[in-house]
């Protein structure tokens, strides 16, 4: 996804009307970029608080250039994703959350995640992080890609392909 594609779906969503009643920044690892990007991730129209991480519409990131409906639906495609996945962090009460498509339903490797000579599995997929901390999400911003990235591929190369099988 080119980097233009990713500007304008945040341009839309940042527009929309009627507007979303909230939105938090996450942080995006498309394949076909060179850098994570931060992105809005709205919560989902009717829902004015967060109270479960599907309150999310985090499916016009993980399904772009697919139809995409409310209630994180997809029309008339079929898009494997897998469940929200939570990473928790040791000493903290943060969650970092993870949303990416099944690794069958890709075909290139995300060269910002991969790790190639750790030993880790590569990743084939688009991924969207965010936070939340205390029972609240909280914004994520480009100098969090470090922290990302590192917590990541620590969960990934124990849990991550086991994960997203065959979804």
């Amino acid at each position: 996804m080119k980097s233009s594609v990713i500007h304008n779906v945040s341009l839309s969503i940042q527009n929309t009307f009627p507007p979303f009643e909230c939105i938090y920044d996450g942080l995006f690892f498309p394949i076909s970029c060179a850098k994570a990007v931060v992105v809005p991730v709205p919560l989902d129209y009717g829902i004015s608080e967060y109270a479960h991480i599907e309150d999310l519409r985090f499916l016009t990131w993980i399904t772009l250039g697919h139809a995409v409906t409310s209630r994180n639906q997809h029309a008339g495609v079929t898009v494997r994703y897998s469940e929200p996945v939570v990473i928790r962090t040791k000493g903290s009460d943060n969650k970092l959350w993870l949303f990416m498509k099944t690794a069958s339903d890709n075909d290139f490797l995300n060269t910002l995640l991969a790790a190639p000579n750790d030993g880790g599995s590569p990743v084939y997929s688009d991924v969207l992080f965010v936070k939340e901390s205390g029972g609240r999400l909280v914004d994520l911003v480009q100098d969090d890609v470090p922290y990302v990235v590192q917590t990541f591929r620590s969960w990934w190369n124990v849990w991550g392909p086991e994960c997203v099988a065959g979804l």
